[in-house]
């Protein structure tokens, strides 16, 4: 059920959000499916996210999140390697947010 609720969201979101909105619904998927231990569709949907953050030049809370959700796929798809990569990459980004309480958010147990 979960799974069918965030791709109705992210569908909605797609008809009258901004690139920051499907990019964010992206993201929920993401996670979404890595709780699932559905780790091949998290990494779809963690790389449309992170791809979407790069080609509209999103980044800050956004980019550090795409990069926590690719992080959180490798895991569940069992590739320690990536999983470090990109959770190195997520808290790099995550120290270089602006907005403190962001930053803060990021930087405390989010990312993990």
């Amino acid at each position: 059920m979960m799974i069918h609720m965030v791709h109705a969201s992210r569908f909605h979101w797609g008809e009258i959000g901004t690139p920051l909105h499907f990019l964010r619904g992206e993201w929920q998927i993401a996670r979404v499916y890595a709780l699932a231990g559905m780790g091949e569709s998290a990494l779809y949907h963690a790389r449309h996210c992170l791809n979407m953050c790069v080609a509209e030049n999103i980044g800050d809370f956004d980019l550090a999140f795409a990069h926590e959700a690719l992080a959180r796929a490798y895991a569940v798809c069992g590739e320690a390697t990536q999983k470090q990569v990109h959770l190195k990459e997520a808290l790099a980004v995550a120290e270089t947010i602006a907005k403190k309480e962001n930053k803060d958010y990021c930087s405390l147990s989010t990312i993990s």
